[in-house]
């Protein structure tokens, strides 16, 4: 495998993974870490998302996005964003930031990794998987495509997750478990969760700037619904931690209804206007088990189901040594638990 990694001239906020003749290649607009950081510095100075977090002597100045995400995409190279005053905020931001720009790149390497490039060359004849399809570069959407996002995602998801716990990994017959220390750079356990929840939560605000219609829709399209990957990345953190420690979902289901409690209220008081994009208008699904709960466990059958029936030829595909199973199945190191992974 040779993998190429470059940033190109290009503004606003894209990135794509291709398999080529010559190599792989992961391709970052120049915007992006830049983005990211402007945007978390701008969440964190709310005070809401870990507001323990914080030194006593020194006074929050908010900053307000002048506009909706859309006029900041746009105005990001000439609006200004310093260095938190608090120490402590700061660093935390700075967290943030390296987590989002990991995540962006650690979902584009396992398009790779795991084969999607060379499927989606093979069945549907493209050699890139572009994030945010531009007018040139838009495909038809259908759920092979949503399921390879959604692998992605969970793929970058676990990454960052154990970058932020800092935790150690053991193999029991070839599947990975985790150990999990009480503390990390961050803080407690519980306030590296909520990073690591942020840090593909604030990716899913720059994923929305394609239009979409209601979480609910059933209609196939080229990503899943912005929302299901910002509420989908909680069950992806629930489910990991579950999975590889041989605990219980519900041990951590507390603190990430409260990340996402923290993130809703810290993007609403960020942007000085809701605006475009239309997942502004979803947001107050994600937290509404009747509508957007019920929709979200839909739209992750079809991608189970999916995921297990293009499963033999993404294994050919694959550059890695595994992907994750066809079939979920008990963790080897834990066969009384009912996790299924």
């Amino acid at each position: 495998m040779i993998l190429d990694v470059h940033v190109v001239d290009e503004t606003g906020f894209g990135a794509f993974a291709g398999t080529y003749a010559e190599a792989d290649a992961i391709v970052l607009y120049r915007d992006v870490p830049l983005l990211i950081l402007k945007l978390a510095r701008a969440l964190i100075s709310q005070g809401i998302i870990l507001p323990d977090i914080r030194s006593d002597d020194v006074d929050l100045t908010p900053i307000i996005v002048p506009g909706s995400l859309n006029d900041f995409l746009g105005a990001v190279n000439v609006w200004d964003v310093p260095p938190l005053a608090d120490s402590k905020r700061e660093f935390l931001a700075l967290k943030l930031a390296e987590y989002a720009n990991l995540f962006i790149m650690a979902h584009e390497f396992a398009h790779i990794f795991n084969g999607h490039t060379s499927y989606v060359n093979r069945t549907m004849g493209i050699s890139t998987i572009v994030e945010l399809d531009s007018d040139i570069t838009q495909t038809a959407g259908n759920y092979d495509r949503e399921t390879l996002e959604w692998d992605a995602d969970s793929f970058a998801q676990e990454h960052i997750l154990k970058r932020a716990i800092e935790s150690t990994d053991y193999l029991v017959d070839g599947r990975s478990a985790l150990l999990i220390p009480e503390t990390n750079q961050i803080g407690s356990l519980n306030d590296a969760i909520a990073i690591a929840f942020f840090s593909s939560a604030i990716c899913s605000l720059f994923f929305s700037v394609n239009s979409y219609q209601s979480a609910s829709d059933p209609t196939p399209k080229v990503h899943p619904h912005p929302a299901f990957r910002a509420a989908g990345a909680a069950a992806m953190i629930a489910q990991t931690l579950a999975f590889r420690t041989g605990g219980t979902e519900e041990q951590f289901q507390d603190i990430l209804h409260s990340s996402i409690e923290q993130f809703l209220m810290t993007v609403k008081a960020t942007f000085a206007t809701p605006g475009e994009p239309k997942w502004a208008a979803n947001v107050a699904q994600i937290g509404d088990p009747e509508v957007f709960g019920h929709a979200l466990a839909q739209r992750t059958e079809i991608w189970s189901e999916t995921w297990s029936r293009i499963h033999s030829e993404l294994n050919e595909a694959k550059r890695g040594p595994m992907i994750p199973l066809a079939t979920p199945a008990r963790h080897p190191a834990f066969p009384d638990n009912d996790r299924l992974g």
